[in-house]
């Protein structure tokens, strides 16, 4: 009489391993889907950075970070589903300010980067209901210093302060954190699983 009782609340538990193990494989699926969307968001942005350098200098590049950003990042938001944008504990444009949960993010990566986690693989991510939430962190490097660092260009720092009245983006050192990417997706779900 016992031995059925135990059979059946093992193959319980094996189905509900199974369905955890199944949502879990899921979840890492829109991950590693999130990572490649930032970065061709990243590569994107990069590209035409440099091309704006080219033709008109470093005034022309933060030109392409205020109006041709956000439209890229719209681009790619109507191509792959993901919402996309950039914030920081010190921003620029006013519409990248961090949500709470993004700021708590953001000091928990100052926090980490502390304990000698390196910056190229720093990453967070959530998966709460059918909502899907991903930050990954953005490395202060060589070119972005002539636009955020400690010693920007008076002529340039002008040019900033005309497009961002409210800039605190800047006084960064190479290898700081400047802010995150951060991305959001509504994912459909099936009996409480992910689809994917």
């Amino acid at each position: 009489m016992i031995k059925p009782c135990i059979n059946r609340w093992l193959i319980i538990a094996c189905l509900l391993n199974h369905s955890v193990g199944y949502a879990q494989e899921a979840a890492f699926s829109y991950v590693e889907e999130a990572r490649g969307v930032t970065q061709q968001f990243q590569q994107t942005l990069k590209q035409e950075l440099q091309a704006a350098i080219k033709t008109g200098g470093l005034k022309k590049a933060v030109d392409v970070c205020s109006v041709r950003a956000p439209k890229v990042a719209e681009k790619m938001a109507a191509e792959t589903g993901w919402t996309i944008g950039r914030t920081s504990l010190k921003t620029r444009n006013q519409n990248n300010i961090p949500t709470a949960q993004e700021k708590t993010i953001l000091e928990e990566f100052e926090s980490r980067k502390s304990a000698g986690e390196d910056l190229a693989e720093m990453e967070w991510w959530q998966q709460q209901g059918t909502n899907m939430r991903y930050m990954k962190a953005i490395p202060m490097k060589g070119l972005c210093l002539s636009c955020h660092g400690t010693k920007v260009d008076a002529s340039l720092k002008n040019h900033i302060k005309e497009l961002y009245p409210r800039d605190t983006a800047i006084g960064f050192k190479a290898d700081d954190i400047r802010g995150a990417f951060t991305l959001q997706k509504f994912i459909e779900l099936s009996n409480g699983q992910i689809i994917k």
